[in-house]
């Protein structure tokens, strides 16, 4: 396998707070990778930094052998890597197709354009756009409520609609933050399963962040620690669930 990823000594302070502290990592193509640590470890400040809504204090982001360090977002998404939020950012108002729809077209500039002055052909694009936003809701196993509105949708659903509408910027690299909150047991099973497909079917490389113990251990291949914004331990599910200093970091040893 490639790295497709690599941080090179990453670092950001706010004022005086270090919140990542001098993060070397290497993401190989088509591994399911888990960051996890304790609330505050800098987990959701990493994937800020990565996907260019923040700005390292110092080291570097390379993407496929290319330095994207303060590259700005709408470029970076463009290149492949692609977050979702721990927060929901969907128009409440409109059906979740709508959403998934709206999605493509700002992934495809053209196409809105398009949409927007009417340009020949329109019809035909919308259709074969719809179809696009119809199959990723099917790949996430919710196209049973694409005429729903979004904002009346259960939280974890909306969590779900979330990653759909991510898929349709087409990323290579996907950062999914805190994607099985408000989920149960079995709801957080499902999910991991096709955050398996998503890279076994479409080739997308996930990095994710949980909370959810069971859910990492079963799913990711290789997870990564932080505490405090350092790295503190990296390997296989089996060696981070007997490594003392994961258990310290957690239990306040």
């Amino acid at each position: 396998m490639n790295n497709i990823l690599e941080l090179r000594g990453l670092r950001k302070e706010f004022g005086g707070l270090v919140a990542v502290d001098d993060i070397d990592l290497n993401i190989e193509e088509g591994e399911i990778r888990g960051l996890i640590g304790p609330n505050g470890s800098g987990k959701t400040t990493l994937f800020g930094l990565i996907s260019g809504f923040l700005h390292p204090s110092k080291g570097e982001i390379i993407w496929k052998g290319k330095n994207i360090t303060g590259k700005p977002v709408h470029s970076i998404v463009k290149q492949g890597v692609v977050r979702t939020f721990q927060l929901t950012t969907l128009l409440n108002d409109m059906t979740v197709l709508q959403n998934v729809v709206i999605g493509c077209h700002l992934h495809n500039e053209k196409g809105f354009l398009m949409q927007l002055f009417g340009t020949a052909g329109k019809h035909e694009k919308d259709k074969l756009v719809e179809e696009k936003a119809l199959g990723l809701l099917k790949t996430m196993g919710i196209e049973s409520v694409k005429n729903e509105l979004a904002g009346a949708l259960p939280h974890g659903y909306q969590r779900l609609l979330n990653i759909v509408i991510s898929l349709a910027c087409e990323p290579k690299l996907l950062l999914l933050d805190e994607p099985s909150t408000g989920m149960n047991p079995v709801e957080t099973q499902d999910l991991m399963d096709r955050i398996k497909m998503l890279r076994d079917e479409m080739g997308v490389t996930p990095i994710v962040v949980e909370h959810d113990m069971k859910a990492v251990m079963g799913t990711c291949e290789k997870i990564t620690v932080l505490d405090f914004g350092k790295k503190i331990a990296e390997g296989s599910p089996e060696e981070i669930s007997k490594n003392e200093k994961v258990i310290e970091a957690y239990l306040g040893r």
